[in-house]
């Protein structure tokens, strides 16, 4: 579920003048991300194999992942 927050910010230049503005933030709940593909062990001179996101959007990143090859 998503929430909004207001957010006020007031800026003080060199001289002393300020100028203030509000704007509201829509922050978006976390997906729940999932994927296949791993098998249950692997060992590092195991073939890759492809990882398949359950969750459209995003990347996989991390040691010994290309695109979606792990």
């Amino acid at each position: 579920m998503a929430q909004v927050i207001s957010v006020n910010v007031v800026v003080t230049d060199a001289t002393g003048a300020t100028s203030s503005a509000s704007l509201a933030i829509t922050i978006n709940s976390l997906p729940n991300a999932s994927f296949t593909g791993l098998p249950a062990s692997l060992c590092q001179e195991s073939t890759p194999v492809n990882l398949t996101a359950s969750t459209l959007g995003g990347i996989f990143a991390g040691v010994g992942i290309e695109k979606s090859m792990f």
